[in-house]
């Protein structure tokens, strides 16, 4: 999502309250909560946090916003009392209903094309920090592509200091099992032996296949993490 989409998303609605709130007290509340979830709304949009759950986060977050605002509107008119509604009132009331069903359908189509998926590039946190012992070499995004499914993957070198032969690609085996809850059975010992497993992960609407591979290359090893979706 761009900066520019994510402001314009995240902080609508609490212009729209600024714009049609009558009563100073209810206005302060809900003005309060939409800037709070604008803000947080923001920096998942733009990827700031949770990256992982960006798409589920998203539409939680918009759904809160588009339920605080109505109830706000609704408790406004009550406190205000039976008075006409002042044009400006009026305008973002209609505006703030538009752009909720606008979200709405767009939104819940995006999600339907995604079929509720949604591939990226793996964190580092998915295998660092590494254990005493192996030294990190390289570590870079590979991006994401792919045609009729999205992959996402991240490559990682890492040596060892007092560790000899495979002992590296063993040790990484034995860290993610440990630490990150892969399976650490090592079918094959010998060097250019590739130990692999996939699982599923994420949830709501970013569920995705993520899976790792170690490469034994003698005095190295060589890690991939591939993530990857139907869409």
């Amino acid at each position: 999502m761009t900066i520019v989409l994510a402001w314009l998303i995240c902080f609508a609605p609490l212009t729209w309250w600024l714009l049609g709130a009558r009563t100073r007290r209810v206005g302060l509340i809900v003005g309060s909560a939409l800037a709070v979830l604008g803000v947080t709304c923001f920096a998942v949009g733009a990827g700031w946090i949770l990256e992982s759950e960006r798409i589920t986060m998203l539409a939680a977050l918009v759904l809160t916003m588009s339920a605080v605002l109505i109830g706000g509107f609704v408790v406004d008119h009550r406190a205000a009392g039976r008075s006409r509604l002042p044009v400006r009132s009026r305008a973002a009331v209609i505006l703030a209903g538009a752009a909720i069903l606008v979200t709405t359908f767009f939104g819940g189509m995006l999600i339907l094309a995604m079929n509720g998926q949604r591939a990226s590039v793996p964190s580092d946190s998915e295998l660092l920090p590494l254990p005493a012992g192996l030294v990190l070499l390289d570590n870079h995004s590979q991006g994401c592509g792919g045609n009729s499914s999205t992959v996402c993957g991240r490559i990682f070198e890492v040596g060892s200091t007092g560790i000899s032969g495979s002992g590296s690609a063993a040790a990484l085996v034995e860290h993610l099992g440990q630490s990150h809850g892969w399976s650490d059975t090592i079918p094959d010992r010998t060097p250019g032996s590739q130990w692999e497993q996939c699982r599923h992960a994420g949830w709501g609407f970013d569920r995705h296949l993520l899976c790792v591979s170690v490469k034994d290359n003698g005095t190295t090893a060589t890690v991939w993490f591939e993530s990857s979706a139907d869409n």
